[in-house]
């Protein structure tokens, strides 16, 4: 949990390499205390996988993000909104990689779980309406669906 505070803050200054090093050393280290499956690894292997897309390293990002996804899914055995946020990020990493009908149906899971689960006013749901929105908007160039989600 320190080292994904020190990450926010050196990614704030924009230290990005730097933040990279902590939270590998964090993934490392959860990985051997509490496991692999664990959900506090997961939220770091996720953030580190978004820190290397903010960085331009999107294939690398994508190994982090979809085995925190994967290892969510398969630990919780249901949709829960921590896999939900990370099956959100991976959809941001496959857009990058210009593979936006991979991203949409994750996407799609995200929006409608996350609006179960946390209400259609958490920050987690909005985040998702956003990004979906804006994908809509990419792939059919078409605002019938893509607006109300921005307006939410």
């Amino acid at each position: 949990v320190a080292a994904d505070h020190l990450r926010r803050v050196l990614s704030a200054a924009g230290q990005l390499e730097e933040a990279e090093q902590h939270l590998r050393r964090a993934v490392d280290g959860l990985q051997e205390v509490v496991g692999i499956q664990h959900t506090e690894t997961l939220i770091a292997q996720s953030n580190l996988g978004m820190l290397l897309n903010s960085r331009g390293l999107f294939e690398e990002a994508e190994k982090h993000v979809r085995g925190a996804w994967e290892g969510s899914r398969g630990s919780s055995g249901q949709r829960n909104a921590e896999n939900l946020v990370f099956g959100m990020n991976l959809a941001l990493v496959l857009r990058e990689l210009n593979r936006p009908r991979e991203a949409e149906p994750l996407l799609r899971e995200a929006l409608e779980g996350l609006d179960e689960l946390k209400g259609k006013q958490h920050p987690d749901a909005l985040a998702a309406a956003s990004h979906l929105s804006g994908l809509l908007l990419h792939l059919r160039e078409d605002l019938g669906e893509a607006e109300p989600l921005a307006r939410r």
